[in-house]
C-alpha cells in the first residue's frame, strides 16, 4: 500500500485543487490562529464545499474546547480532527465518533501517555510553539518508538520533496504531513514542489 500524503496548511481554494490533481490524500486547514497558515473556519467551510467528496478534510486545531469542536463541525464539513496541543486522552476520547489525529513530538511520553483513543499518531519535530515547526524530525527516533504503537502514525516535521523517500524508507509510516517544505511562502503553495512531493512519497 502506498505512502497516504496529506498537504497541511491549505488557505485557498486553488492550493486545494492543485494538491488534490497532484495526487494527495489530504489536505489539512490550520484553525489556530496563532499559526501563520491560519485560516477561519468560515472560509475553511467556503473551501470545502468546492472539494471533491473522497479527499480526506482535515481540521487542525490546538488545545481546542468541545464547544469549539462543535461549532466548528456545525459550519464545516470535516473528516478528521488533528490535535497539535496538550490535549489529553480523556478529551480525545471525548470527541467519539469523530476520526482523531493526536500530534505528539519528542521526547517521546511513556505506553500510558500515548494510548490515545486515536485513529492515528502524528510525529513532529521539537518545538518551542504550537503547530509545525519545519525543522527535520530526527528519524533514527522514530521507529524503537512506533514498533510500539497501537494505530498508524503519521510523519510530519521537516518533510521536504528531497527529503520525502529517505524519510520514508527509514521509518515506514502510514503516511506523511507536509506544510512548509512545499511552499512559496506560509500558506501559499508551490504547485512544482506539491507535484514532485506527492511523486516521491509514492515512487511515481
Amino acid at each position: 500500500m502506498s505512502v497516504r500524503v496529506k498537504i497541511c496548511g491549505i488557505t485557498s481554494l486553488c492550493d486545494a485543487r492543485m494538491a488534490i490533481e497532484a495526487g494527495a490524500d489530504a489536505l489539512g486547514f490550520i484553525l489556530y490562529p496563532g499559526s501563520p497558515r491560519y485560516v477561519s473556519p468560515s472560509s475553511a467551510a467556503e473551501i470545502l464545499e468546492a472539494l471533491p467528496p473522497l479527499v480526506e478534510r482535515v481540521a487542525v486545531l490546538v488545545n481546542p474546547t468541545a464547544e469549539e469542536v462543535k461549532r466548528i463541525e456545525s459550519l464545516a464539513g470535516f473528516s478528521a480532527w488533528q490535535l497539535h496541543g496538550t490535549e489529553s486522552a480523556a478529551f480525545c476520547a471525548s470527541l467519539r465518533p469523530r476520526r482523531v489525529i493526536k500530534a505528539i513530538r519528542p521526547p517521546w511520553p511513556d505506553r500510558e501517555e500515548f494510548s490515545f483513543p486515536s485513529a492515528a499518531l502524528l510525529l513532529d519535530s521539537p518545538s518551542s510553539s504550537w503547530g509545525g515547526s519545519g525543522k527535520t524530525l530526527d528519524w533514527s527516533l522514530v521507529r524503537p518508538f512506533v514498533e510500539r504503537l497501537r494505530q498508524p502514525f503519521i510523519l510530519s516535521g521537516g518533510l521536504t520533496p528531497e527529503n520525502a523517500s529517505e524519510a520514508i524508507e527509514q521509518t515506514h509510516p502510514f503516511g506523511v504531513d507536509v506544510a512548509s517544505g512545499v511552499e512559496l511562502a506560509p500558506g501559499k503553495k508551490d504547485p512544482k514542489r506539491v507535484w514532485e512531493f506527492v511523486r516521491r512519497c509514492k515512487g511515481t
